[in-house]
């Protein structure tokens, strides 16, 4: 996830067809995998990376014209937000009511905070702002500054002393941020347990809820308990309109993709209230007489917001050291919700980001932002990715938002007494209904049961005892959870010589056995993956990947891309058609040979040692049957990561022996596929009833194999036993071998003129169907069969037959019983020898007869 990817990808179109491949193997599966492989996220395959580089920029004018809408939407938002940072009663006191002043820092925070991302970020279309992630421990610090000068005169000094302290930290704060940026330890931060986070993050909802309540109805509801101050007529009937706007806007959200919808409401909102001020006759001073405007106060200057940095009044001892424990957590907190914001622009993008790079601009900006008086902020990865969607990729929408943001501060306005109050509380109520909603309900469906446990019970202490409390009270379950689960410990292991059980021809032994010998890595993980052990297994499978490395990488290259292709096939497209062909223009169709050299996968990036007498890497098999669990953290931070990296060199990534709940976790942080592909057994078995509609059904299901590989699946896959995960790759490497079908042509068992001739007179051709039983344990070894092409399975064991195999050979020899049960896999060729027929060989010609005996024992020994 932290550098760009460069490789080149084999075309699909270039993997040839084979019985047993794809296609036929997604039948006869018991399982369903989920996944295809793909290359990388600067391949063709990846439709996201592609469609922004398709689209553009967007244009000046769509820049312009949604930095608007972006600009309009976060003007409620920053109101609201200054309402739960200056939460306590002092800061909205009738005889020194700070609150406008507090609206003027925001703005003034968040417009810095997108000037910077627009000058060090990335990403050029992205919007920064002061977050929510930061803003309960910013609204706790205020609290106890307040709480510790309660019997200061002065109120200027409180409010001095409150602005300059929380600047101070946010400064701290982003230089911590640059430290682990340029440390590249970014990756740290994910050891913060997802559920505390999550109990964390529903409390912001919660916490903004009641915010919106008390800038709606003017009480004090700042916890739980205080939501019988607005259990009154009066009060309610303040907040029909916020409830009524709230619905509607979560309804725009969930049901409506429009973009305009949404601030097109908010606009509406206002120009209703006000048209119902008109048409009824009531006054602007009637209806904040009556609570449904906020009192006019003094508008406040920028020189006023000036004087509040004076550090004559400031009061350290009442700061400094008791908000550092709130500090410390807010900073673990922002960094973490920092690297989720980067996540999910990454996802959205579908190409990797810089994690470590992107944390350090966040440093950038809360640095800057501190010292000019300003709070913590990050990406709004919301505003972000809506940006996104819509096709604007330019600075055009940043430099809108920030000017608006610059507008608000310097205009001489005080937007409280300007607008409902409704408004503002609808779009807090809207933040506590998406963000609790996501995380005491949807987390449900994509967290094991204790770790949801735990979210729960940290939101409940968190209201309960407090936010340092609630949050290590959530700490300490999580480390008791930790302790539960791993009880034994995690443990990955090198599997030597991964082969399957399959049995093979001899052309397709020594294929695997020359050309695919080390390109499957096959380890064996055991024990229970928590958010401990993240980079402990990262590193341990890694260093067992081989991938290819620039020698100089330095120098620029151009990937294949879609233009390359077109191409090349007009190239192709001209000679076909006995056009003139420009030699020198076919030779530029081929890009220069680069220099490479094989390394180990967690040294390509720094540092690389070249490896030699090894093969590339081409599949990496992890057996989980082993392991005990994982957990949701490890999952998103250990095996997507393992997953990204391997499909930047193409290397796919295949599970085994994954228990239901393990599954279902990969599942849903986007490991495997989020939705189980349907089986297709039934689909398969509706097969042609004679042997000639049967032979042609085969060739055309072994010819389009390669085509179930589709470009829209960017995930692992997985088999229930490490048995049928090798053998699955065993069969593609099979494929992609150039050798491999004339290999098959000349080497299958009927390999001589005399054994061809035997096969035509006395050998029977057969084709059975998936499932069709060859014989049962017990029956009479009357017949051999020779596999041309398909599979057969044995029940007593997991081993099976592959092209050129002898089925039943052993028993036939000894003219006993055969001793399982064979049972066809898939479509089937066979080539059939009746014990009758063996005798009557024997009689009228002995020594062909002792030919083909001894091609049946050679077989046999190779074979073992």
């Amino acid at each position: 996830m932290a550098q760009s990817l460069l490789y080149n990808s084999p075309s699909v179109s270039t993997m040839r067809s084979r019985r047993g491949s794809l296609t036929s193997l997604r039948g006869e599966m018991s399982v369903p995998y989920s996944g295809t492989p793909y290359a990388g996220f600067n391949s063709a395959n990846n439709k996201r990376a592609a469609k922004v580089e398709e689209e553009g920029d967007g244009g000046l004018v769509k820049g312009l014209m949604f930095g608007l809408i972006n600009g309009g939407v976060l003007i409620p938002s920053m109101v609201g937000f200054t309402s739960i940072i200056y939460k306590d009663p002092f800061f909205t006191d009738d005889k020194h009511n700070y609150l406008p002043l507090g609206i003027k820092l925001v703005f003034l925070s968040s417009a810095i905070h997108q000037l910077c991302f627009l000058l060090f970020s990335n990403l050029k279309f992205a919007i920064g702002q002061v977050q929510d992630a930061g803003l309960i421990f910013l609204s706790t610090m205020a609290v106890i500054i307040v709480d510790n000068m309660e019997h200061t005169d002065d109120p200027s000094k409180v409010m001095t002393t409150t602005v300059v302290s929380l600047a101070v930290c946010t400064a701290v704060l982003g230089l911590l941020l640059v430290v682990i940026g340029k440390l590249k330890l970014a990756r740290l931060v994910q050891y913060l347990p997802l559920p505390v986070v999550g109990g964390y993050l529903a409390y912001i909802g919660f916490f903004c809820g009641l915010s919106g309540m008390r800038l709606t109805t003017g009480q004090t509801v700042g916890k739980a308990t205080d939501l019988v101050n607005v259990m009154n007529v009066d009060s309610l009937i303040l907040m029909l309109p916020a409830l009524f706007s709230t619905a509607t806007l979560v309804a725009i959200r969930k049901k409506c993709t429009n973009p305009y919808l949404f601030p097109l409401c908010l606009i509406l909102m206002p120009v209703i209230f006000f048209s119902i001020l008109e048409i009824s006759g009531i006054s602007m001073q009637e209806a904040r007489d009556d609570g449904w405007v906020c009192k006019e106060t003094p508008t406040p200057a920028v020189a006023d917001v000036l004087h509040l940095f004076d550090l004559n009044k400031v009061v350290w001892s009442a700061a400094f050291p008791d908000i550092l424990p709130t500090f410390f957590a807010m900073f673990a907190v922002v960094a973490f919700g920092a690297t989720l914001d980067v996540a999910a622009i990454q996802f959205e993008l579908g190409k990797p980001l810089d994690y470590d790079s992107e944390l350090t601009t966040v440093g950038y900006s809360n640095i800057i932002s501190g010292c000019l008086g300003g709070y913590t902020g990050s990406y709004n990865f919301s505003k972000t990715i809506f940006a996104l969607r819509n096709g604007v990729r330019s600075k055009w929408n940043g430099i809108v938002v920030c000017v608006v943001e610059f507008a608000v501060f310097f205009a001489p306005i005080d937007l409280l007494s300007m607008l409902p109050r409704f408004l503002f509380g609808s779009v807090l109520l809207f933040v506590a209904v998406d963000l609790m909603f996501e995380w005491l309900y949807l987390s449900f469906f994509s967290l094991p049961k204790s770790e949801f446990s735990i979210l729960w019970l940290t939101f409940i202490f968190i209201n309960i005892w407090g936010l340092q409390r609630g949050m290590i009270l959530g700490f300490v379950f999580s480390a008791l959870l930790f302790i539960y689960n791993y009880s034994s410990t995690s443990n990955v292991t090198l599997i030597q010589n991964p082969r399957s059980l399959a049995v093979r021809s001899k052309a397709d032994r020594r294929v695997l056995e020359t050309e695919g010998g080390a390109r499957v890595v096959a380890l064996s993980l055991s024990g229970y993956f928590f958010f401990g052990t993240v980079i402990s297994t990262i590193i341990k499978v890694q260093k067992h990947v081989i991938v290819e490395q620039d020698e100089s990488p330095s120098v620029e290259t151009q990937e294949p891309g879609e233009a390359v292709d077109e191409l090349r096939l007009a190239f192709l497209d001209n000679a076909v058609s006995g056009g003139d062909v420009d030699q020198e223009e076919a030779n530029q169709l081929t890009p220069p040979a680069r220099s490479k050299k094989l390394c180990h996968l967690h040294e390509s990036e720094s540092g690389p040692t070249a490896c030699k007498n090894v093969e590339k890497t081409q599949y990496v098999v992890l057996d989980m049957s082993r392991a005990s669990g994982i957990d949701a953290t490890c999952a998103r931070a250990c095996f997507f990561t393992i997953l990204q990296n391997l499909n930047r060199h193409n290397i796919q990534l295949v599970f085994a022996g994954l228990t239901p709940k393990i599954e279902q976790t990969l599942r849903a942080n986007d490991v495997l596929s989020p939705e189980p592909e349907s089986d297709s057994n039934e689909e398969n078995n509706s097969v042609a009833s004679t042997p000639g509609e049967l032979e042609l059904e085969f060739e055309s299901a072994s010819m389009s194999g390669s085509d179930t590989i589709t470009e829209e699946k960017l995930y692992a896959i997985h088999f229930p036993s490490i048995e049928h995960a090798l053998e699955w790759c065993e069969e593609e490497l099979l494929a992609l071998t150039d050798q491999t079908e004339s290999a098959l042509d000349h080497h299958t068992f009927f390999d001589t003129e005399k054994l061809q001739m035997i096969k035509e007179r006395y050998f029977e051709k057969v084709h059975v169907n998936p499932g069709d039983v060859l014989f049962t344990r017990g029956d009479k070894a009357n017949k051999v069969y020779v596999l041309e092409a398909g599979r057969i399975d044995r029940k007593d064991t997991s081993r099976g037959y592959s092209d050129g195999s002898l089925v039943g050979l052993d028993d036939f020899c000894v003219d006993g019983s055969y001793h399982y049960t064979a049972v066809a896999d898939r479509h089937c060729k066979l080539s059939v020898l009746p014990i009758e027929t063996f005798e009557k060989m024997k009689q009228e010609n002995p020594a062909l007869a002792m030919y083909l005996y001894q091609a049946f024992f050679k077989a046999a020994v190779v074979s073992n």
